[in-house]
């Protein structure tokens, strides 16, 4: 049989050319919100490579100390890559250089409000310049995942796949998709991806609160028993 004139779905897919198609279909083998899987992905990527390649590179080093290195979520999505990948020297090169910048900012704080008495005290004066670099590269691939989304028909490989029980999109990233819709049609799939979920869901939710009336306690369990930590993460995103 010759595969002369054949073409995979994947070949065919008018989308396939557009940034993210890759990183959407890779989100689309984890159940949850697609937008995080692609967003989680990327930060992890993005932390190994400079925890193995460009702890010391001195371009970026600047631009950590002015983040103080990464938000609260990829700190602990830092030490966990570090640990897996026995990368805990990086982390060590690169918070002995924190920790010293910091203290020479705290050290700098503390002088500016000598003689300050009496008048308006800055405020904040140790908040991060810079945003936290692994935000940075998960937004970036979030945005693409959105876009993507947003173009999918229904019918097609990804529109299809995404809107299987498993999947959708959390509210946070259908607040940002809505804000960078460029119609309506656009912002309606991306409120289907929401909204299938939302219904699925807190049906599994009443059901689980029906199940624990003490008239319906004998009644066998199912799926609405996971329902109760399922859901928060819809409402807030998942965590990396």
């Amino acid at each position: 049989m010759t595969n002369v004139g054949r073409r995979t779905k994947r070949e065919v897919d008018p989308l396939a050319r557009e940034p993210g198609y890759l990183d959407v279909l890779a989100s689309l083998e984890d159940p949850g919100c697609i937008a995080c899987a692609a967003a989680n992905r990327a930060a992890r990527a993005y932390l190994e490579a400079l925890l193995w390649e460009s702890v010391n590179d001195a371009e970026l080093r600047p631009r950590l100390r002015e983040a103080h290195g990464f938000c609260r979520e990829h700190t602990g999505l830092a030490l966990r890559v570090a640990r897996a990948a026995g990368a805990g020297v990086g982390i060590a090169i690169l918070y002995e250089d924190l920790l010293r910048v910091a203290r020479a900012e705290a050290e700098s704080a503390v002088g500016a409000t000598a003689g300050r008495r009496g008048r308006r005290r800055v405020s904040d004066p140790l908040r991060p310049a810079r945003r936290c670099s692994a935000c940075a590269s998960a937004s970036a691939t979030a945005r693409n995942c959105l876009a993507l989304l947003a173009k999918a028909a229904p019918d097609s490989t990804i529109g299809e796949r995404a809107r299987r029980a498993e999947h959708g999109i959390c509210l946070p990233h259908l607040r940002d998709g809505l804000q960078a819709a460029e119609d309506e049609e656009s912002a309606r799939r991306l409120l289907e991806l929401f909204a299938h979920v939302e219904e699925s869901l807190r049906a599994e939710l009443k059901e689980f609160i029906r199940k624990h009336d003490y008239r319906y306690a004998n009644e066998p369990r199912g799926d609405e028993q996971t329902s109760w930590w399922r859901a928060p993460p819809w409402i807030v995103g998942r965590a990396p």
